[in-house]
């Protein structure tokens, strides 16, 4: 019986777990989303993903602050964005190969400095506060997930509003989703086509960043070589699943974080089964839904 109620226990931290988890790669998403809202493909998203984890991190424990640490994980992620926008927009680099190009430079960067800088610095980040929220307790079944969570679950609902509202009810958002559809004839009805790219790119890729940023500073609360592990991509393809569509891809976030979430309790039930083979659980179900929704997309429309 005692056996029993710690597997119950073990399943029913998933919820909260999962939460934590879908909020990077929300981040994340979001940036692509807006992207593509515009017209163009980002591969860089793991790059500059991994650059807003390491800095913010070395900011967390230089400054010991949790907001300047974002803050810098935020500028880190503007200035890869006008780096990846002089390669697409202005050099019209192919997407595919200067995307690839960047992941490999910000590894290998983020590589260098861990080892040279980071192991020279003493001290840890600081912790972010948990909010307690009474009343969500009381909401059937999902009512622990969200009663104690910290900030950034707040702040990664309210980017999503602030997302939503700013594609769908400004003049911004709708010149993106016009140079999106045809950027042709946004050029010839007047929109300035680059410098909105550009914008749009440094925006996307400071969300993007910030998302990285919260994977070392609050859900880690550590930075280790290659952390994010590929979730740029998982956000990649979460765009992808969810059709450009914010409600898709908020649900196709959850569901990868809940499946990270439930297969870090698999290694705790389960010691005997290779932690590899549980870890790679999530990237295959990913794999699993591009390849059921790959002939499906086409049919979707950008709005």
């Amino acid at each position: 019986m005692a056996g029993d109620a710690g597997v119950l226990q073990l399943l029913s931290g998933s919820g909260a777990a999962m939460v934590r988890m879908s909020l990077p790669l929300l981040w994340a998403a979001s940036g692509e989303l807006m992207v593509e809202k515009c017209g163009m493909l980002n591969v860089g998203i793991e790059g500059v993903m991994l650059l807003g984890a390491f800095w913010g991190y070395v900011a967390g424990v230089y400054f010991h602050s949790i907001g300047l640490a974002f803050c810098v994980a935020a500028l880190i992620g503007l200035a890869a964005g006008c780096l990846l926008g002089l390669l697409y927009i202005t050099l019209r680099v192919d997407t595919i190969a200067a995307g690839i190009a960047f992941n490999i430079f910000a590894f290998g960067i983020t590589e260098y400095f861990f080892k040279s800088l980071l192991a020279r610095m003493a001290g840890d980040p600081p912790q972010i506060g948990v909010w307690q929220v009474p009343f969500l307790r009381r909401l059937p079944l999902v009512g622990e997930w969200f009663a104690e969570q910290n900030g950034c679950l707040y702040a990664t609902c309210a980017l999503l509003l602030l997302l939503y509202a700013l594609l769908y009810h400004t003049q911004f958002g709708l010149k993106l989703r016009v140079i999106g559809d045809n950027p042709l004839a946004a050029e010839s009805a007047g929109i300035p086509v680059r410098s909105l790219r550009y914008v749009c790119l440094m925006l996307s890729t400071a969300a993007v960043a910030v998302g990285g940023a919260i994977l070392s500073l609050v859900n880690v609360s550590a930075y280790t070589s290659n952390m994010t592990s590929g979730r740029g991509f998982i956000a990649l393809a979460l765009v992808i699943f969810g059709c450009r569509r914010i409600r898709y891809v908020l649900c196709g976030g959850v569901m990868f974080g809940l499946l990270e979430a439930f297969q870090l309790r698999l290694q705790v039930l389960y010691p005997h089964v290779p932690y590899q083979l549980l870890s790679m659980l999530p990237y295959a179900i990913t794999i699993g839904v591009l390849v059921l929704v790959s002939g499906k997309h086409r049919t979707y429309s950008s709005s």
